[in-house]
């Protein structure tokens, strides 16, 4: 009896290791396999990468590199074209105190008896106003329009000047027009365009002075249109626009 159970106890030890045999065989060949398929991704990520990383079109660390480098040198050469484009008297406004709306009329009326004296004193004669009528008066400007307004001053200023130097006899009108303000494709900032209409008389040689003249202003100025009536005097009507290139906010 008791050599009976002992070989039922080997038969059930042995079915037991056999289960257990069978079920560790089972879970290494599922093991062996998933170590397969992952060498097999493996090997396929890998080729994809040498493949990736010899299409020239996929950037390098050196090809990136490279590029910043050339960022770089672009962006160095916009701030040199941006410093060409302004004059300095637009740098020097960037940073000055504008006055108050008095104070600009004070300081118009002084501006606009200096330039007639001067340009008096030279043979031209100038309009009775250069452009700013409307504060003549008793009309005060916005304090948000000095800026512009004080720009468009030096413009005019410029303007007279090469009056005297071109010999024109007599300036008829100076008037400011529309100005646009709008968003520089190329540049940080803005473009303002300040529009001028003037109408002068004067010779031939004095009329290709100034046109020769303003080219070399130190402002962007452009002769948009421009009319002339002949006789043995030359009367001129002139549409011209400066455009003035600033590292600004409109609203600033």
């Amino acid at each position: 009896m008791i050599e009976i159970k002992k070989d039922i106890t080997l038969y059930i030890t042995l079915g037991v290791l056999a289960v257990l045999l069978v079920v560790f065989v089972f879970i290494l060949r599922e093991a062996l396999s998933s170590k397969s398929d992952a060498e097999s991704e493996l090997q396929q990520k890998i080729a994809e990468n040498k493949t990736l990383f010899r299409d020239a079109s996929v950037p390098s660390v050196i090809t990136v590199s490279a590029l910043k480098k050339e960022e770089n040198r672009i962006r160095a050469q916009k701030n040199s074209i941006y410093n060409l484009l302004i004059d300095a008297d637009t740098k020097e406004d960037e940073d000055m105190e504008y006055p108050s709306p008095v104070e600009f009329k004070d300081k118009l009326l002084s501006y606009q008896t200096r330039l007639v004296n001067r340009a008096d004193a030279n043979g031209v004669k100038l309009p009775g106003t250069l452009g700013f009528e409307e504060y003549e008066g008793g009309d005060l400007p916005s304090m948000k329009d000095i800026p512009l307004l004080i720009r468009q001053m030096k413009i005019i200023e410029k303007l007279v000047n090469l009056f005297i130097d071109s010999r024109v006899q007599l300036v008829e009108k100076i008037e400011r027009e529309e100005t646009k303000i709008s968003e520089c494709r190329h540049i940080d900032g803005i473009c303002t365009v300040l529009n001028f209409s003037l109408e002068m008389t004067c010779q031939t040689p004095a009329l290709i002075k100034f046109m020769g003249g303003l080219e070399f202003l130190n402002s962007f100025i452009i002769i948009k249109n421009m009319g002339i009536e002949a006789d043995k005097i030359n009367k001129v009507k002139m549409f011209i626009k400066a455009v003035d290139f600033r590292k600004e906010n409109e609203n600033s």
